[in-house]
């Protein structure tokens, strides 16, 4: 999943490449003595200004778009949204969990009950009550996290990766047939 710091890394990539390709377009000029520009090579100009103009609004896109997931995330990253939504769910599903082996044990303890007659007895009730408590607590907070993640991806629709993928390390790794062996 893309997150906040991909946006940000992609967009000073980007950025980066601009540049680069900005020092490319000195070499489609010529300087003359008396300091007047000269266009050596207009197509080469052209193509490389149009992409550059094309990398700016792309930048200037995802550029909002990280705007508006830092603004709606409150500074915190995707990944860990997607942390609190799910320990938040397992906390729901322990308490599941919990509440069904408790019933079972006390089902289990009282030979003489049935499942029908075990949602009144007072243990279960008990059991029961704090097991409600638990998920009234949990289930807004999963609501608002399930629904937070889901306008987050909303917005990363309109994300659209322009930069450098970063190699890991190995951009400049050397394979065997480089190196005269067999593939």
């Amino acid at each position: 999943m893309i997150d906040v710091s991909d946006i940000k890394k992609d967009i000073q990539a980007t950025e980066g490449r601009i540049r680069a390709l900005q020092h490319q377009t000195i070499e489609c000029v010529s300087f003359g003595p008396t300091g007047k520009v000269t266009v050596a090579d207009k197509e080469r100009l052209e193509s490389l200004n149009t992409e550059i103009e094309a990398m700016q609004t792309l930048i200037a896109n995802n550029g909002e778009v990280l705007n508006k997931l830092v603004e709606l995330t409150g500074g915190l990253s995707l990944a860990d949204l997607q942390l609190m939504k799910r320990r938040t769910e397992g906390h729901i599903n322990k308490v599941k969990g919990c509440l069904s082996a408790d019933l079972g044990e006390l089902l289990k303890r009282n030979p003489g009950m049935d499942v029908e007659s075990l949602g009144s007895h007072p243990k279960a009730v008990k059991l029961q009550a704090e097991a409600k408590a638990i998920f009234d607590q949990e289930r807004p907070e999963l609501e608002r996290l399930t629904a937070l993640l889901d306008h987050a991806n909303k917005i990363l629709d309109s994300f659209t990766p322009v930069g450098q993928k970063d190699q890991g390390g190995y951009a400049n790794c050397i394979s065997r047939p480089d190196v005269g062996g067999v593939a």
